[in-house]
């Protein structure tokens, strides 16, 4: 991210995740691009923490292991050893969401 911000395919993600917000219900839908601001967003938040960190992480396990690194996936034992997380208390699998889940069908 430090080097390729501009990238296309970022864009593209931006572009589909907007989309997909657009198609949500009216009760769950938000302002047209909001969703598109709120991931450029984390996309330049991202390239900061790259730039000032040289050893940034996409992910770290840490459930039995003292994190070491900063990381853009990040979890509480990150935050408790003070180490710089790009976005917090972020889900790393699905069980983590299983709960908080509805499909219809």
């Amino acid at each position: 991210m430090k080097t390729n911000r501009n990238a296309p395919e970022l864009r593209i993600i931006a572009e589909k995740i907007e989309s997909r917000a657009g198609k949500q219900p009216s009760g769950r839908k938000r302002a047209p691009n909001a969703t598109e601001n709120d991931v450029e967003s984390f996309f330049e938040k991202w390239e900061n923490a790259a730039k000032m960190e040289p050893s940034l992480l996409y992910s770290e396990p840490s459930f039995n292991y003292v994190p070491s690194s900063a990381v853009v996936l990040g979890d509480e034992q990150h935050l408790q050893h003070k180490k710089r997380v790009v976005a917090e208390s972020t889900p790393q699998s699905m069980r983590e969401m299983e709960s908080t889940t509805r499909f219809r069908g």
